[in-house]
């Protein structure tokens, strides 16, 4: 009984296969064949691409060649103002060295003696707070012991 089955299935398929008629229009194929472009206009859109893009790259090129020699100049001229700065540094240092030797208590006397003074035996100070009715003259010559 399968084997019928079998056959007469066989026999619905070929019948089927041979008798159907398509009632619908037939589609276009999906796969189309590329049109034959023209050679030289390929090669001429190639080297138009290629002028651009040399373009591109030789702008680009020459704009960071720029910024690289701005960025060395700016370089050398930092480098320069921290020499100058440390030799302004040192002179300032020596400056404050000769200004403390100048000030230096025993070369102050060694200097007035120099110029010809002498050192005060009865020294005088000023008082700036004490009334106008009082002396401002504090150790005046009057009240000093001389020695």
């Amino acid at each position: 009984m399968a084997i019928r089955e079998l056959a007469r299935t066989q026999s619905l398929r070929s019948s089927a296969a041979t008798s159907f008629t398509p009632t619908t229009p037939r589609r276009k194929p999906l796969l189309t064949l590329v049109p034959n472009f023209d050679l030289e206009e390929r090669v001429k859109n190639t080297r138009v691409f290629a002028v651009i893009i040399g373009l591109i790259s030789a702008i680009t090129f020459a704009g960071l060649l720029s910024i690289n020699t701005l960025l060395t100049q700016d370089a050398i001229t930092i480098q320069k103002l921290k020499i100058e700065s440390l030799q302004l540094n040192e002179d300032r240092e020596a400056t404050i060295k000769a200004l403390e030797q100048i000030s230096n208590p025993a070369a102050l006397a060694e200097a007035a003696e120099s110029l010809g003074m002498k050192p005060s035996e009865n020294p005088q100070f000023l008082d700036l707070n004490a009334s106008t009715n009082g002396s401002r003259v504090k150790n005046s010559p009057a009240t000093a012991v001389k020695p």
